[in-house]
């Protein structure tokens, strides 16, 4: 009886460190699967959108280029215009001019774009400063249309005058 009893004893220690290991793997295996998206070996992660570079520098008459970086899995809707931080818009309009002002970014996808600087004697105000506005609209899909809100994101990108 003592040898069956001893027995029972180690099964079942060796049982409940079976569980213990179990239950660790298990936790771990969640963790991180809920940590982020299971993805194919070799799919490339979704870092976001961006405006290469962060500070663009103008000339009178001549065409500043910037480039639009889309890094997801979705489509975008990219407008840019040139603000002023005196909030004036139409005279902003009238001393820059963004081409193309609007534009489809397909997943995975990167676009040059370029401002030009009018320079005209009544345009601008000494020490104004200017902004390129761009905005990242997601594209919603025809299924998604009524049950989404889709988030616009908007970069400020300064301008400076040479």
């Amino acid at each position: 009886m003592r040898g069956l009893l001893s027995n029972s004893r180690a099964g079942h220690l060796r049982i409940s460190q079976w569980l213990k290991v179990m239950a660790v793997t298990v936790v771990v295996t969640v963790l991180l699967s809920g940590a982020g998206e299971v993805r194919a070996a070799g799919d490339r992660p979704e870092l976001g959108v961006a405006v290469d570079p962060m500070k663009i520098k103008a000339r009178p008459g001549r065409m500043a280029y910037f480039s639009v970086i889309n890094e997801t899995d979705r489509d975008y809707i990219v407008t840019t215009r040139v603000v002023s931080d005196a909030g004036n818009n139409e005279q902003t309009e009238k001393t820059f001019f963004v081409n193309p002002p609007l534009r489809l970014l397909k997943k995975r996808d990167q676009a040059t774009m370029g401002v030009v600087y009018l320079k005209d004697r009544d345009s601008g105000r000494a020490g104004a400063k200017y902004y390129l506005s761009v905005s990242f609209i997601p594209r919603v899909p025809e299924e998604r249309k009524g049950i989404t809100i889709p988030v616009v994101l908007v970069h400020q990108i300064p301008v400076t005058i040479e």
